[in-house]
C-alpha cells in the first residue's frame, strides 16, 4: 500500500522536480560516502600507472570503434533517411 502511495505522488512530480532530485541524490550520495569512506591520497610508481595506461588504451579504442553505428551509416546511403531512421530506432529498442 505504502508503495502506490509513492508512485502515486510520483506521478504527480515536475520535470524540474525530478530533475532536481538526480543531481541532489548524486551530491547527498557522494557526501555520505565520504565521510563513510575515508580515504588518502599515495603517490602512483609511475612504472605501474604506465602500464595500466598501455593495456587500457586497447579496451578505450575497441570501445570507441564498437560504439560506431555502421550500420546505420551503410543503410542511410544504400536505402536513405526514412528507412534507416525506422532501422535505428527498432534496432535501439532491442539493443
Amino acid at each position: 500500500l505504502i508503495l502506490l502511495v509513492i508512485g502515486a505522488y510520483l506521478f504527480t512530480l515536475g520535470l524540474y522536480f525530478v530533475t532536481l532530485i538526480y543531481f541532489a541524490v548524486t551530491i547527498v550520495s557522494t557526501l555520505l560516502g565520504k565521510s563513510f569512506l575515508h580515504f588518502k591520497i599515495e603517490k602512483a610508481n609511475q612504472a605501474l600507472l604506465a602500464d595500466f595506461f598501455k593495456f587500457n588504451i586497447w579496451v578505450y579504442l575497441s570501445l570507441v570503434i564498437s560504439s560506431i553505428p555502421f550500420d546505420s551509416y551503410f543503410l542511410l546511403k544504400l536505402a536513405g533517411p526514412i528507412q534507416a531512421g525506422f532501422y535505428s530506432a527498432f534496432r535501439r529498442q532491442f539493443y
